[in-house]
């Protein structure tokens, strides 16, 4: 049974309760252990690690069920995922996979936030949904006596009128940052800046944008000399991308730029790119497998005379890309494999593998693994001779090397009562390294 509109849900709670009430009355079909089920509050696992995810408030707002620790444990395997929307907002697609007694259950509703959400508006669309379909699956339990069904009526008719937009959908941003640190005989400080300018269609998505970053970094020595250290970046960007078919999409890119660390006083250039995804793009929530080449030149003047003597040049590079996404009740996977190639010269490369991955292994018990790889011959824009130990140790500078790689491993297990949901957040500050954080 699928119930896709929050419309159907009264209908739809009706007929889950005459069905779960026949499969108690059918001949052979009643045990203990579905008796007790049904005289059980419903049991909910919630499975939501995007933005707007707040466990504590979900128990708080959402009383008349049971929240478990553990999806095997569960009558409704709750799959909360998230993809932003054009003006920067999310929409939210929440899966309920029934189990258990509700095995032939499942419902997908999807809600939305806008780009100016706090979190506290994240959450509340989020359990204001769960609610609604999760109250229909409470009516078939021991609950069921207790529940009640509430609407406030708009103020005014909600008659369909068009929307005119003054903005056309472009969506601007700016946005500007400065971190600043110190000691007694060392102070840092990040100042970043960054705007964008974005119109995205069913059709067509376009995005415009500028980005500054400047790091300083001072140090005293005992012998009263001082070392200043400043690293500087710059670049702009053009993005315009075709949506094609279901599953093809074309795209050009153009960037400029400045990137004291990479040895580049400046570079200039633009690509073509191709993508497939083996899933249609209405179902990018819950899975992803993507195909993608990309081809086109750039033009470099460098800082310093490169290892290669070269104070400027202009290369062609084409690019290949693998990638999936994959988020499931059994946990998520997140891989991506990327191939690139220096056309005047095919020994230049670089070939990268990176990704993670959340696996369920059994009841309380979850594996996480992940991290990225990369063999390094493209380093093209490697200033010539030998870097100083200051410019080493503060990365002033890119350093050669034929390879990278970063990986981590995780494993908990987490077992005890399935049912304590209670919420005490009394002194957690104190135990959370003491200090305070605040979202708009």
């Amino acid at each position: 049974m699928r119930c896709r509109t929050t419309v159907m849900l009264l209908t739809c709670g009706m007929a889950l309760a005459a069905s779960v009430l026949r499969a108690q009355a059918a001949p052979g079909t009643k045990d203990a252990d579905s008796t007790q089920q049904q005289t059980q509050p419903l049991r909910v696992y919630l499975d939501c690690q995007t933005m707007g995810c707040d466990r504590n408030f979900f128990v708080t707002e959402i009383a008349f069920v049971t929240w478990t620790r553990d999806r095997t444990d569960a009558d409704i395997h709750l799959l909360v995922t998230a993809l932003e929307t054009a003006s920067g907002g999310l929409q939210y697609t929440l899966q309920f996979i029934g189990q258990r007694r509700f095995s032939t259950h499942a419902d997908t509703l999807l809600t939305g936030t806008r780009s100016d959400a706090t979190s506290d508006d994240r959450r509340r669309a989020l359990t204001r949904t769960a609610k609604q379909v999760l109250a229909r699956y409470a009516a078939a339990s021991s609950v069921a006596a207790a529940l009640d069904v509430t609407y406030s009526a708009p103020a005014i008719s909600s008659a369909a009128t068009t929307v005119r937009d003054p903005w056309n959908l472009w969506v601007y941003r700016i946005n500007s940052n400065g971190f600043f640190s110190g000691e007694s005989q060392a102070t840092s400080s990040n100042l970043s800046g960054s705007v964008n300018a974005s119109r995205t269609t069913e059709q067509w998505k376009i995005s415009l944008g500028a980005n500054v970053n400047y790091r300083q970094s001072t140090y005293k020595f005992s012998d009263s000399t001082t070392s200043v250290f400043i690293q500087r970046s710059s670049t702009a960007n053009l993005r315009i991308v075709k949506s094609l078919t279901d599953h093809w999409s074309a795209g050009v890119n153009g960037s400029v730029g400045h990137a004291e660390f990479n040895n580049q006083d400046w570079f200039a250039g633009g690509r073509g790119s191709i993508e497939y995804n083996f899933f249609p793009w209405k179902e990018a929530t819950s899975h992803q497998f993507v195909a993608i080449y990309a081809i086109g030149p750039t033009a470099y003047r460098y800082i310093s005379q490169t290892i290669y003597l070269k104070t400027s040049e202009t290369l062609v590079q084409h690019q290949f890309i693998v990638a999936n996404t994959t988020t499931e009740r059994w946990g998520s996977i997140d891989l991506s494999a990327s191939a690139s190639q220096y056309l005047h010269d095919l020994s230049k490369t670089n070939f990268s593998f990176g990704g993670s991955v959340d696996i369920r292994l059994a009841k309380g018990l979850s594996l996480n693994v992940g991290g990225s790889a990369s063999s390094v011959h493209d380093q093209l824009f490697l200033a010539r001779g030998d870097l100083s130990v200051a410019d080493i140790l503060t990365r002033q500078r890119a350093l050669a090397t034929s390879f990278s790689y970063f990986t981590f491993v995780g494993v908990s297990y987490t077992f005890g009562s399935i049912y304590n949901a209670i919420v005490n957040p009394r002194l957690d500050k104190l135990f959370n390294s003491g200090s305070f954080s605040f979202s708009f």
